[in-house]
């Protein structure tokens, strides 16, 4: 197996997953309907939330463990990415607001909230509580 340099970096292993999620919420909220598969089970748009969240709070909490630029993230990242789950929802539910064929929905902000919460406190079992921090 060949380990690139840049592979190997920090950045590209931590924070870089975390941005590109980021994004991709972004860009599917830029869409009129979302391009993802129907399931037909109740409350589905709050599920498919949740778990987009979900992993964006993991993303965040493994992003900010890893980096040792800002304090304040590494010392509480935990706290830091679902702090950042919940924001980014809103921000999410106020772009969606100028989106034709979209509307904002307090109950998406809190399926956010929870799926941010749930990615991050599981990235908190998974990786934070290793001895060392270990990589999840």
């Amino acid at each position: 197996m060949i380990k690139s340099p840049l592979l190997q970096s920090p950045f590209v292993r931590y924070q870089l997953p975390f941005i590109l999620w980021a994004l991709v919420i972004f860009t599917f909220s830029s869409f009129p309907t979302p391009p993802v598969p129907r399931l037909g089970i109740r409350f589905e748009d709050k599920w498919q939330h949740l778990v987009a969240y979900g992993l964006l709070g993991f993303l965040a909490g493994r992003a900010f463990f890893f980096q040792n630029r800002y304090f304040f993230l590494s010392r509480r990242p935990i706290l830091m990415a679902v702090l950042f789950g919940v924001l980014y929802g809103i921000s999410d539910e106020f772009h969606q607001y100028f989106v034709p064929g979209r509307f904002t929905d307090i109950y998406d902000v809190i399926a956010d909230g929870i799926g941010a919460l749930l990615g991050a406190g599981l990235f908190g079992l998974l990786g934070k509580g290793r001895p060392g921090g270990g990589d999840p």
